[in-house]
């Protein structure tokens, strides 16, 4: 082989080495940053916010176009105003008057803050509750409730939640909530253990269920009751920001039980807030009543 031939294979050898070899640290932080490698409207950096290559809580992925898989790309998401990392069908709307301390499948970091207000006609009154809920790790979150009915303080909540598993594609999840509550007249305490179902039903069809035991326990000593707590809602979401639902809740104790069926729409406004409303029926204590409500969340 002549000497010409020789240099002309070592040169081709150093061009291929050269094409192949990872680039130095300084050369990737000189990457084009206007990439929008799965087409969907939001440059890699957009999306990636801390360029750790992870789809981190708050992000969406730059190589999947519709993050949440809710049909809505993520860029069409953020130019209507929803959120494009959080499906509220995948991620299984919350019943309106009984809402969970998160949705299943909560991550660390997200927090809500919510007020509920409930206006029945018989007797009629406001009743109303502002709570706030944090995940404090993935798949588990706390709850802090305080009760009013007008302006009398009547009771103070504290729930936790965690998720137990959901399959591969989100569309069944199960998980265990407790809530602690204490109602200072009559001096009653209630704790109440829940066992809380999510199925996707299909397309944007899904079935929210909790169900478990309660004990009633007076302060003052004069005893102990045992209760059941039974809630389940069927929710369509015929719009990526629009869910209705109808929602079916009873509670039992010797002395007392609710029976309580309440249709209901939610408005996702913007991506971080989030509207209520419904109107249904109320039984409880003896007497039949119409009831409205409606709920406030603010996400941050």
């Amino acid at each position: 082989m002549g000497r010409r031939q020789q240099e002309v294979r070592l040169i081709l050898a150093m061009a291929a080495l050269a094409l192949t070899a990872p680039a130095p640290a300084g050369a990737r932080a000189q990457e084009p940053t206007n990439v929008d490698s799965d087409g969907d409207g939001l440059l890699d950096v957009e999306e990636d916010l801390n360029a750790n290559g992870k789809l981190d809580h708050g992000e969406t992925d730059p190589y999947v176009a519709d993050t949440d898989g809710d049909g809505t790309s993520d860029g069409r998401e953020r130019e209507i105003g929803t959120d494009p990392a959080h499906n509220g069908v995948i991620d299984f709307p919350e019943p309106m008057v009984f809402d969970m301390v998160r949705g299943l499948g909560a991550e660390q970091g997200e927090i809500e803050a919510n007020v509920l207000v409930l206006v029945p006609t018989s007797p009629a009154e406001a009743i109303w509750a502002p709570e706030i809920e944090a995940a404090v790790i993935d798949n588990f979150a706390l709850e802090l409730e305080a009760g009013f009915v007008n302006a009398d303080f009547e009771l103070i909540k504290f729930a936790l939640q965690g998720t137990l598993g959901m399959n591969d594609d989100r569309g069944l999840g199960h998980g265990i909530q407790g809530l602690f509550e204490y109602l200072p007249d009559p001096k009653v305490f209630l704790a109440t253990a829940l066992y809380v179902l999510g199925a996707r039903l299909g397309g944007a069809v899904s079935l929210v269920s909790l169900i478990g035991p309660a004990v009633e326990t007076h302060v003052d000593g004069s005893g102990t009751d045992p209760g059941v707590f039974v809630n389940f809602t069927v929710f369509w979401a015929p719009h990526p920001r629009v869910v209705v639902g109808s929602e079916q809740n009873f509670e039992w104790f010797p002395d007392f039980y609710v029976v309580r069926v309440m249709p209901q729409v939610h408005w996702q406004i913007h991506a971080r807030f989030q509207w209520q409303a419904g109107f249904g029926f109320r039984h409880f204590d003896g007497n039949n009543s119409a009831e409205a409500s409606t709920r406030l969340i603010v996400e941050f």
